[in-house]
């Protein structure tokens, strides 16, 4: 059994989000998260990106949607905790795990909103999308994209409205009011539906002024 996993995390005050890559041959791994150093909604967000994986999740949060995509679980805590994931696979099998942590009732714009914390937010937003209308990241997943597009229309309000939980509700609140637009905006980027790679959300962040430009190639 052969496994990698790789990891990003943004921690403030307020909020902590905390992406893995979970890379895993023919075996299982348990990975354990703090849950909860202040009175926080936490969202789960389990997205398959390859293989067959297994996964299971121990501790006090629910699962609160599961499609072929992978799974969402929430919760609302006012005590530390712990939650292990276990995830299993047959061969080989790729799986993004992100953990978001907010305080409850965050409603205030970030001063210095930083590019790291666009992207995790970005990307914890667009997971949870993905998930719940089913869309699968992988190309030969079966799923009907013209209702995607047409839900594309109406999310920016169903996430204002709490409609994707507390924590997304949250954190589309702390963006600027004109992310999403960036993210329709990009939609022509690498298909990014079936493939949301690190370089749409950078994109998608450095489009509404949170990541700085890429720097020009100098010419020979």
């Amino acid at each position: 059994m052969t496994y990698l996993v790789t990891s990003e995390k943004y921690q403030s005050d307020d909020l902590l989000i905390e992406e893995s890559i979970i890379e895993i041959h023919d075996g299982d791994v348990v990975l354990p998260y703090h849950i909860g150093g202040f009175e926080a909604d936490v969202s789960v967000v389990v997205q398959r990106m390859s293989g067959a994986p297994e996964y299971q999740i121990d501790g006090p949060i629910e699962q609160t949607e599961s499609t072929e995509a992978g799974s969402l679980y929430g919760g609302a805590f006012d005590r530390p905790t712990m939650m292990s994931l276990r995830v299993a696979s047959t061969g080989f099998a790729k799986v993004r795990v992100i953990v978001a942590q907010v305080r409850r009732g965050l409603a205030r714009a970030f001063k210095g909103f930083p590019c790291k914390l666009c992207k995790l937010a970005v990307k914890t937003i667009v997971s949870t999308l993905l998930v719940q209308l089913g869309v699968p990241t992988l190309p030969s997943g079966k799923f009907d994209l013209g209702n995607f597009y047409g839900a594309l229309t109406t999310a920016f309000s169903d996430f204002a409205n709490g409609h994707y939980g507390l924590v997304v509700q949250s954190l589309s609140g702390l963006l600027p009011s004109h992310w999403w637009n960036g993210v329709l905006n990009l939609l022509h980027l690498a298909n990014w539906v079936m493939d949301a790679t690190d370089a749409f959300f950078e994109a998608v962040c450095r489009a509404i002024g949170m990541c700085p430009p890429k720097p020009a190639v100098a010419g020979p």
